[in-house]
């Protein structure tokens, strides 16, 4: 369970890029961001450069990840996906997420995280 502050959560949101055209599959992105901000779905869709993003539904969620929404670990290349990094968990020393399960939390360095996942860093988010 997490301890930290709600602002070192890094929420892990699987988006859904609609295709241009009915007969292409959509796409996926995952997005990683702090718990306490509220995706800018104006801004997300320009960084994109997608005409419709959404939330992807639950059972997306797990054809592409094999978890539960809420438990996606913010690791995108684990699934073949890209990874955007929200500013808003870069000035952290720390970040906690959930890694398959909603029960249990890992904490690591941000700078690790970024090491290791290599995601793109950008701003998608509006402070709630």
């Amino acid at each position: 369970m997490r301890q930290g502050e709600l602002a070192a959560g890094a929420k892990a949101l699987l988006i859904r890029i609609s295709p241009s055209s009915k007969s292409d599959p959509p796409k996926f992105v995952l997005c990683v961001m702090s718990a306490k901000e509220k995706l800018n779905n104006k801004t997300l869709k320009a960084l994109l450069e997608a005409k419709n993003i959404s939330f992807a539904t639950p059972d997306e969620v797990w054809q592409v990840t094999k978890c539960v929404p809420g438990a996606v670990p913010p690791f995108g290349h684990l699934f073949g996906i890209k990874t955007y990094l929200d500013e808003s968990l870069r000035s952290l020393e720390r970040i906690e997420f959930n890694a398959g399960l909603r029960t249990r939390s890992v904490r690591m360095l941000e700078k690790d995280y970024e090491f290791v996942e290599e995601p793109v860093k950008c701003s998608f988010t509006s402070s709630t």
